[in-house]
């Protein structure tokens, strides 16, 4: 993992309603480029909402966000979806797409306004579809396929767009042990690769199993920051989520349980 940051985020403060509370607060953060970060944190705690900032959903409303020493306000969409592909939770498809069809959207930054995809595009998209195990699925319409298959089929679908910064949203949160471990291995993958890959969870346990960089959260704050053996802690766990939290060692890797802390 490099030590040079391919995120950074000022100051950041967003909230839904501007009449109401805050969602983030304050936030500023440098993320590494390479490698796999969690931003892991109780529901609630603002995760979704910085993926969402990240990837220009949202627009803050105050400080600001760098991607690849660029300020995002800077950036076309185009430019924007070629830096950063992002797999949200759940995603709402109104057409009966195919799964081919659906992850060649994934290079719609690459294709010109009129254009229709390449033979390469293609190359790419059934690329994508086979390194998720999902190749013989390409005819079958997407709203047919199961929870765990959509999720995998949407990660497809990213990972054809090529983009440099690869955020997910609660990866695993459709997916059963067997499809869990292999998303694991993909992420380690990728990340062996050169890619950024950046991924929230509520789940300590997943977020030990992969990360090598933690940001933790609460409430819509950065609480601690940094690489998972640091952040660690069974102080900070139980802290970010209001019951007592255990972290062990085993095989050199950090376990987390529900317990006392002594």
């Amino acid at each position: 993992m490099s030590d040079a940051p391919v995120l950074s985020l000022s100051n950041l403060g967003f909230a839904y309603d501007a009449a109401g509370p805050d969602t983030l607060h304050g936030i500023s953060l440098d993320i590494p480029a390479g490698g796999t970060t969690v931003v892991l944190g109780p529901n609630g705690a603002g995760k979704t909402t910085l993926l969402h900032i990240l990837v220009g959903l949202l627009s803050p409303h105050s400080g600001e966000v760098w991607l690849s020493g660029r300020r995002q306000t800077d950036l076309t969409r185009r430019e924007l979806s070629r830096l950063v592909a992002i797999v949200p939770q759940n995603e709402h498809i109104p057409f009966d797409f195919s799964v081919l069809e659906y992850v060649l959207m994934g290079r719609s930054p690459h294709i010109s306004m009129l254009g229709m995809p390449s033979e390469r595009d293609h190359e790419i998209a059934v690329e994508s579809l086979r390194t998720l195990g999902l190749l013989d699925l390409w005819h079958r319409p997407v709203p047919e396929l199961s929870g765990g298959e959509r999720q995998l089929v949407t990660l497809a679908r990213a990972l054809a767009q090529g983009a440099p910064i690869l955020l997910l949203d609660e990866p695993a949160a459709h997916l059963d042990l067997g499809n869990t471990m292999r998303l694991h291995g993909i992420i380690e993958a990728l990340a062996q690769e050169g890619t950024t890959v950046v991924f929230t969870t509520h789940d300590p346990g997943a977020a030990a199993s992969v990360a090598r960089y933690v940001v933790l959260m609460r409430d819509g704050r950065v609480l601690e920051s940094g690489p998972v053996d640091t952040v660690f802690t069974s102080e900070r766990l139980t802290l970010a989520y209001g019951v007592p939290v255990r972290v062990a060692t085993v095989e050199g890797r950090p376990i987390v349980v529900p317990g006392q802390t002594t």
